[in-house]
Protein backbone atom coordinates (compact mmCIF):
# COMPACT_ATOMS: atom_id res chain seq x y z
CA UNK A 1 0.00 0.00 0.00
CA UNK A 2 3.05 2.23 0.18
CA UNK A 3 2.50 3.64 -3.32
CA UNK A 4 -0.47 5.71 -2.06
CA UNK A 5 1.79 7.91 0.10
CA UNK A 6 2.68 10.25 -2.75
CA UNK A 7 3.70 13.88 -2.32
CA UNK A 8 1.12 15.01 -4.90
CA UNK A 9 -1.82 13.64 -2.86
CA UNK A 10 -3.56 15.43 -0.01
CA UNK A 11 -4.33 13.65 3.25
CA UNK A 12 -7.98 13.29 2.18
CA UNK A 13 -7.01 11.81 -1.19
CA UNK A 14 -4.79 9.26 0.55
CA UNK A 15 -7.65 8.29 2.89
CA UNK A 16 -9.92 7.89 -0.17
CA UNK A 17 -7.44 5.55 -1.81
CA UNK A 18 -7.14 3.52 1.39
CA UNK A 19 -10.95 3.26 1.62
CA UNK A 20 -11.30 2.17 -1.99
CA UNK A 21 -9.05 -0.83 -1.38
CA UNK A 22 -11.94 -2.37 0.57
CA UNK A 23 -15.13 -0.28 0.42
CA UNK A 24 -16.99 1.62 -2.31
CA UNK A 25 -18.81 4.10 -0.06
CA UNK A 26 -18.16 6.38 2.94
CA UNK A 27 -20.98 4.63 4.81
CA UNK A 28 -19.45 1.18 4.58
CA UNK A 29 -16.02 2.36 5.70
CA UNK A 30 -17.33 4.62 8.47
CA UNK A 31 -19.50 1.85 9.90
CA UNK A 32 -16.49 -0.44 10.12
CA UNK A 33 -14.35 2.20 11.86
CA UNK A 34 -17.29 3.30 14.05
CA UNK A 35 -17.92 6.94 13.19
CA UNK A 36 -20.36 8.72 10.88
CA UNK A 37 -20.33 8.61 7.09
CA UNK A 38 -20.53 12.44 7.10
CA UNK A 39 -17.34 12.64 9.18
CA UNK A 40 -15.58 10.33 6.71
CA UNK A 41 -16.84 12.45 3.80
CA UNK A 42 -15.38 15.57 5.44
CA UNK A 43 -12.01 13.85 5.81
CA UNK A 44 -11.90 12.92 2.13
CA UNK A 45 -13.41 16.05 0.57
CA UNK A 46 -13.30 19.00 3.02
CA UNK A 47 -9.84 18.80 4.61
CA UNK A 48 -11.03 17.45 7.96
CA UNK A 49 -8.04 16.05 9.85
CA UNK A 50 -8.92 13.30 12.35
CA UNK A 51 -7.24 12.69 15.69
CA UNK A 52 -4.43 10.19 16.17
CA UNK A 53 -6.94 7.86 17.85
CA UNK A 54 -9.17 7.82 14.76
CA UNK A 55 -6.20 7.45 12.41
CA UNK A 56 -5.11 4.43 14.47
CA UNK A 57 -8.59 2.92 14.11
CA UNK A 58 -8.48 3.46 10.34
CA UNK A 59 -5.02 1.88 10.18
CA UNK A 60 -6.20 -1.16 12.13
CA UNK A 61 -9.35 -1.59 10.03
CA UNK A 62 -7.42 -1.45 6.77
CA UNK A 63 -4.53 -3.60 8.05
CA UNK A 64 -1.88 -0.90 7.68
CA UNK A 65 1.43 -1.87 9.20
CA UNK A 66 3.08 0.20 11.93
CA UNK A 67 5.28 2.14 9.50
CA UNK A 68 2.30 3.01 7.29
CA UNK A 69 0.29 4.12 10.33
CA UNK A 70 3.12 6.40 11.50
CA UNK A 71 3.40 7.85 8.00
CA UNK A 72 -0.35 8.60 8.00
CA UNK A 73 -0.10 10.30 11.41
CA UNK A 74 2.85 12.40 10.22
CA UNK A 75 0.95 13.51 7.11
CA UNK A 76 -2.04 14.50 9.26
CA UNK A 77 0.16 16.69 11.49
CA UNK A 78 1.89 18.13 8.45
CA UNK A 79 -1.42 19.16 6.86
CA UNK A 80 -2.86 20.86 9.94
CA UNK A 81 0.33 22.45 11.24
CA UNK A 82 0.26 26.24 11.74
CA UNK A 83 1.94 28.22 9.00
CA UNK A 84 4.90 29.07 11.23
CA UNK A 85 6.04 25.44 11.12
CA UNK A 86 5.03 24.51 7.55
CA UNK A 87 8.67 25.03 6.60
CA UNK A 88 9.76 22.62 9.30
CA UNK A 89 7.37 19.93 8.02
CA UNK A 90 7.68 20.77 4.33
CA UNK A 91 10.11 18.02 3.38
CA UNK A 92 8.37 14.76 2.54
CA UNK A 93 9.86 12.01 4.66
CA UNK A 94 10.30 8.57 3.14
CA UNK A 95 8.73 5.78 5.17
CA UNK A 96 11.47 4.18 7.22
CA UNK A 97 13.81 7.11 6.51
CA UNK A 98 15.14 9.79 8.89
CA UNK A 99 12.62 11.55 11.10
CA UNK A 100 12.44 15.33 11.56
CA UNK A 101 14.29 16.64 14.58
CA UNK A 102 12.58 18.85 17.13
CA UNK A 103 14.36 21.83 18.63
CA UNK A 104 15.73 20.92 22.03
CA UNK A 105 13.93 22.96 24.68
CA UNK A 106 15.90 25.01 27.14
CA UNK A 107 15.17 24.70 30.86
CA UNK A 108 12.66 27.57 30.79
CA UNK A 109 10.94 26.82 27.49
CA UNK A 110 7.53 25.21 27.09
CA UNK A 111 5.98 23.51 24.04
CA UNK A 112 3.66 25.42 21.73
CA UNK A 113 1.39 22.51 20.83
CA UNK A 114 -1.54 23.73 18.71
CA UNK A 115 -4.11 26.36 17.86
CA UNK A 116 -7.48 26.62 19.63
CA UNK A 117 -10.56 28.30 18.25
CA UNK A 118 -12.28 31.36 19.64
CA UNK A 119 -14.82 31.21 16.79
CA UNK A 120 -15.51 28.12 14.74
CA UNK A 121 -14.11 24.83 16.13
CA UNK A 122 -10.64 23.72 15.13
CA UNK A 123 -9.56 20.14 15.54
CA UNK A 124 -6.17 20.01 17.19
CA UNK A 125 -3.82 17.37 18.32
CA UNK A 126 -1.15 18.03 20.91
CA UNK A 127 2.00 17.81 18.80
CA UNK A 128 5.03 19.87 19.71
CA UNK A 129 5.41 22.32 16.82
CA UNK A 130 7.69 24.80 18.56
CA UNK A 131 8.94 26.03 21.93
CA UNK A 132 8.49 29.43 23.55
CA UNK A 133 9.92 31.07 26.66
CA UNK A 134 8.06 30.51 29.91
CA UNK A 135 6.92 33.95 31.19
CA UNK A 136 9.23 35.23 33.90
CA UNK A 137 6.44 35.50 36.47
CA UNK A 138 5.79 31.73 36.34
CA UNK A 139 8.20 29.63 38.43
CA UNK A 140 10.82 27.91 36.22
CA UNK A 141 10.91 24.86 38.49
CA UNK A 142 7.35 24.11 37.31
CA UNK A 143 8.16 24.43 33.61
CA UNK A 144 6.96 20.90 32.87
CA UNK A 145 3.45 21.75 34.16
CA UNK A 146 2.70 24.24 31.37
CA UNK A 147 2.24 24.34 27.62
CA UNK A 148 1.16 27.04 25.16
CA UNK A 149 -1.52 27.33 22.46
CA UNK A 150 -2.42 30.14 20.06
CA UNK A 151 -5.86 31.63 19.48
CA UNK A 152 -7.71 31.63 16.17
CA UNK A 153 -10.93 33.57 15.66
CA UNK A 154 -12.75 36.61 17.00
CA UNK A 155 -15.33 35.36 19.51
CA UNK A 156 -13.26 36.46 22.54
CA UNK A 157 -12.60 40.01 21.30
CA UNK A 158 -11.67 42.39 22.80
CA UNK A 159 -10.23 40.19 25.58
CA UNK A 160 -8.33 37.76 23.36
CA UNK A 161 -7.15 38.81 19.94
CA UNK A 162 -6.53 36.46 17.06
CA UNK A 163 -2.94 35.20 17.42
CA UNK A 164 -2.67 35.70 21.20
CA UNK A 165 -0.61 33.04 23.00
CA UNK A 166 -2.18 31.30 26.00
CA UNK A 167 -0.14 29.65 28.73
CA UNK A 168 -2.12 26.65 29.97
CA UNK A 169 -1.65 24.54 33.08
CA UNK A 170 -1.80 20.79 32.57
CA UNK A 171 -4.43 18.66 34.32
CA UNK A 172 -5.97 21.67 36.05
CA UNK A 173 -9.71 20.86 35.65
CA UNK A 174 -10.09 20.38 39.43
CA UNK A 175 -8.85 23.93 40.10
CA UNK A 176 -11.12 25.70 37.59
CA UNK A 177 -13.80 28.04 38.99
CA UNK A 178 -16.63 30.12 37.48
CA UNK A 179 -15.52 32.63 34.83
CA UNK A 180 -12.04 31.18 34.42
CA UNK A 181 -10.65 31.26 30.89
CA UNK A 182 -10.16 27.69 29.69
CA UNK A 183 -9.38 25.64 26.67
CA UNK A 184 -11.52 22.58 26.17
CA UNK A 185 -11.82 19.66 23.80
CA UNK A 186 -15.22 18.18 22.95
CA UNK A 187 -16.17 14.65 21.91
CA UNK A 188 -15.47 15.51 18.26
CA UNK A 189 -11.91 16.50 19.24
CA UNK A 190 -12.51 20.17 18.43
CA UNK A 191 -10.63 22.65 20.61
CA UNK A 192 -12.00 26.00 21.82
CA UNK A 193 -11.06 28.82 24.18
CA UNK A 194 -13.88 30.32 26.27
CA UNK A 195 -14.90 31.50 29.72
CA UNK A 196 -16.59 28.71 31.66
CA UNK A 197 -19.50 28.72 34.07
CA UNK A 198 -20.71 25.71 36.05
CA UNK A 199 -24.39 24.81 36.41
CA UNK A 200 -24.98 21.41 38.03
CA UNK A 201 -23.91 18.86 35.39
CA UNK A 202 -23.66 21.49 32.66
CA UNK A 203 -20.68 23.49 31.50
CA UNK A 204 -21.55 26.82 29.87
CA UNK A 205 -18.81 28.21 27.67
CA UNK A 206 -19.18 31.93 27.00
CA UNK A 207 -17.71 34.34 24.48
CA UNK A 208 -17.07 38.06 24.99
CA UNK A 209 -18.14 38.82 21.43
CA UNK A 210 -22.00 38.90 21.35
CA UNK A 211 -21.98 37.66 17.76
CA UNK A 212 -21.05 34.20 19.05
CA UNK A 213 -23.57 32.15 21.08
CA UNK A 214 -22.80 30.28 24.26
CA UNK A 215 -21.81 26.63 24.00
CA UNK A 216 -23.56 24.38 26.53
CA UNK A 217 -22.16 20.92 27.18
CA UNK A 218 -22.79 18.12 29.62
CA UNK A 219 -19.66 17.46 31.65
CA UNK A 220 -19.51 14.04 30.02
CA UNK A 221 -19.30 15.69 26.58
CA UNK A 222 -16.03 17.44 27.44
CA UNK A 223 -13.00 15.17 27.38
CA UNK A 224 -10.42 17.79 28.41
CA UNK A 225 -10.60 21.19 30.10
CA UNK A 226 -7.58 23.12 31.39
CA UNK A 227 -7.09 26.58 32.84
CA UNK A 228 -5.40 29.44 31.04
CA UNK A 229 -2.87 30.87 33.49
CA UNK A 230 -1.82 33.91 31.49
CA UNK A 231 -2.01 35.53 28.05
CA UNK A 232 0.81 36.89 25.86
CA UNK A 233 -0.47 39.40 23.32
Amino acid sequence: MMEIFRADLSFGEIIKQIRETRYDTYKEAAKEVNFSAEYWRQIETQGKIPSVEIISRIAKTFSLNEVEKKKLIFLAHKEKAPKEVKEFLKTDIAVGGPKPTKPKPAQTKIPLVAYVSAGEPFECEASEFDYIDLPLYLPPENVDRYYAVRVRGASMLPFLKDGATLIVKKESWGNIVNNDTVIFRDNDHNCWVKHVQFSDDLLIFKSFNPAYPDIVKQKTEVIQMERVECVIF
